[in-house]
């Protein structure tokens, strides 16, 4: 019995929308500022995500939020750098990063554009990441139009 009853619960969540998911390749992280920067194009920022070993919220960042096409999909303009604040300290303090999971957008020159802390959903780190963009977007063409 026990296990028609799990058919049909499964049976009703693919009704319901609750099934598989897509799949979504995995996030190219670099593991550090430098790297990061190498991989990073003319006036693309580096996106850092602050975490540790020890952090539950970001193990649930890991699992449920960064592998959704949500987020994959708000994090291809930016170049994704995952830093460990054990093993990478001094960056973590550099960019005041003291709680875990910290969100810091970067520019090509090292100035921070934009930060976030704590547990998100996947649509509210989506959000942030677009936003930021639309704003650094508009920033970038303010710019030029100042120059030409």
């Amino acid at each position: 019995m026990k296990k028609s009853c799990c058919v049909i619960v499964w049976i009703g969540s693919l009704l319901a929308g609750c099934g598989p998911s897509e799949s979504v390749a995995p996030i190219s992280w670099s593991g550090s500022i430098p790297l990061g920067m190498e991989r990073a194009a003319e006036n693309q920022v580096l996106f850092l995500y602050f975490h540790a070993e020890w952090c539950h919220v970001c193990e649930q960042m890991n699992e449920d939020v960064f592998p959704t096409a949500e987020v994959a999909s708000a994090l291809a303009p930016y170049v994704p750098v995952k830093i460990d604040v054990d093993q990478q300290p001094a960056v973590a303090e550099t960019y005041l990063a003291d709680v875990t999971p910290a969100y810091v957008l970067v520019d090509g020159q090292g100035v921070v554009r934009a930060r976030a802390i704590g547990l998100m959903t996947a649509e509210e780190l989506a959000a942030f990441l677009n936003k930021s963009a639309t704003l650094l977007e508009a920033e970038q063409a303010d710019e030029g139009d100042k120059t030409s």
